[in-house]
């Protein structure tokens, strides 16, 4: 990838396009051979370097990732802080077991709720709905402003049944995270299609 990358580089400089680069600062224009030569070799260097250290760092992830689903399936863990599930999902240690534990708090729960009905029930539109909860002045999961995209985060994932998908094709009901009933999940799915 890296060495296409450079090949591209040069036929625009070759093109005369100049190139700025904010991450580093430089402008390249290829005005003359020597520096057009050293440019691309400081470029492939660079490049070589960033394409494998973000690939190290998938790799990484994506091995971090494995081992903790294969920590659940196996019963050694229940729940792991790692897992990369719903906005409103945090991670509790239970006082009694010390085990981890995903939970959703009440103020939450009632916001999942609400965002349901007013979807389903009231007949709002994402927009209508993200529009409301600003207007409100009632922050995201995050504490942002809402936006469209956040309301359909909520209404399509599963994990508002306690589904939490773990890895491709392995799902785990987690019951203490299922806040919606499947009726009214189906509806608004259904509702997000037409």
């Amino acid at each position: 990838q890296p060495l296409k990358a450079v090949s591209h580089f040069a036929d625009l400089l070759n093109s005369g396009v100049v190139i700025h680069t904010p991450m580093d600062g430089m402008v390249y224009d290829g005005k003359d051979t020597q520096s057009v030569t050293t440019t691309l070799l400081i470029a492939v260097v660079r490049l070589t370097a960033s394409y494998d250290f973000s690939k190290t760092l998938s790799d990484r992830i994506k091995e971090s990732r494995r081992m903790c689903v294969e920590k659940i399936l196996s019963g050694e863990e229940y729940w792991s802080s790692r897992m990369k599930t719903s906005a409103w999902i945090e991670t509790v240690v239970d006082k009694d077991t010390k085990i981890k534990i995903p939970f959703v708090s009440e103020q939450n729960k009632r916001l999942v709720k609400w965002i349901f009905d007013m979807y389903t029930i009231d007949g709002l539109s994402q927009t209508e709905i993200f529009e409301r909860l600003n207007n409100k002045r009632i922050p995201n999961f995050s504490g942002k402003s809402w936006a469209k995209n956040n309301i359909q985060a909520v209404i399509s994932s599963e994990s508002v049944l306690g589904q939490i998908t773990l890895a491709k094709d392995i799902v785990k009901y987690y019951p203490e995270v299922d806040i919606i009933g499947k009726d009214q999940f189906q509806q608004a799915r259904e509702r997000a299609r037409v």
